[in-house]
């Protein structure tokens, strides 16, 4: 099984994929973390991400940990909540093939 880096913000809880750690050799220079955006879409493992975030190294905790089906779906869910926090009308529902889907009623969300 797959291996990934997952980034955990310590202020809200959100949780991101970790595309690379900039440790720099000047201790002036800050540590950073640059992640992918919000799951936008998933197959399985397969992930679509909205833009790129970059987060200082002391405002997350970095993880390594199985890149498994069910943590694809978790953080898929996670923009999926956001979403509905920002005032969309998402509908979730699953597909024959085992798949999920996700509407949005209102129109403004790229799904």
């Amino acid at each position: 099984m797959t291996k990934v880096r997952l980034a955990t913000v310590k202020e809200t809880g959100e949780r991101y994929l970790v595309m690379r750690l900039h440790l720099p050799r000047d201790p002036a220079d800050p540590a950073k973390v640059y992640c992918w955006g919000e799951v936008a879409k998933t197959k399985g493992r397969r992930t679509t991400h909205g833009p790129a975030r970059l987060f200082l190294r002391d405002e997350v905790e970095v993880v390594e940990v199985e890149k498994t089906d069910e943590l694809m779906h978790r953080l898929w869910m996670q923009y999926i909540r956001k979403l509905r926090a920002e005032g969309h009308d998402i509908e979730v529902h699953q597909t024959r093939a085992g798949n999920w889907h996700a509407t949005d009623r209102t129109g403004r969300a790229a799904l």
